[in-house]
């Protein structure tokens, strides 16, 4: 298995073969449209190998309670799947769900601009781009999840995660 996220056109494909010469390479299992990062915040690129799954991950300064105890505070979602660098070394980046309960969105699907008028700019920004991580709606992190664990794929195969402008 492999990801490929393509930060210019905002998407993420988990794909059933590893390389392009496998067979299964075209096979696309997942899509999901992504929000990555901010400017200042930009998500690394590159090519790295997915680690461990994170269930309700917190956070001491983002989301200390996790999300299934509060969906609006915690904005890492039910899923947390850390980025690792090739020697296996975890970078600070993941991909994972959103904040709130909207399970079909990786962002709001109200405009910024309205969203700025209730809460401050800051925080509206961050609902629309990230610290660096790779954001997808709530419902692609859980069918990610459940692709990626087994009985879908064994421990023992790695997933690599490439990451493109």
């Amino acid at each position: 298995m492999r990801i490929d996220v393509d930060l210019s056109d905002r998407k993420l494909f988990l794909r059933k073969g590893n390389t392009e010469r496998d067979k299964e390479f075209d096979q696309i299992l997942l899509e999901a449209d992504i929000v990555s990062g901010c400017d200042g915040y930009e998500t690394p690129r590159g090519k790295y190998i997915a680690g461990k799954w994170i269930k309700d991950k917190t956070n001491l300064i983002h989301g200390s309670v996790p999300w299934s105890k509060d969906q609006w505070g915690n904005p890492y979602g039910p899923y947390f799947l850390k980025i690792l660098d090739l020697k296996g070394g975890y970078t600070r980046y993941g991909i994972h769900g959103t904040r709130g309960p909207m399970s079909r969105f990786e962002k709001p699907p109200i405009p910024k601009a309205i969203l700025e008028w209730f809460i401050d700019d800051k925080e509206a920004n961050f609902l629309y781009c990230s610290h660096g991580c790779i954001r997808i709606s709530n419902y692609k992190i859980g069918e990610m999840f459940r692709l990626t664990t087994p009985p879908s794929r064994s421990l023992s195969e790695k997933i690599y995660i490439y990451i493109k402008k």
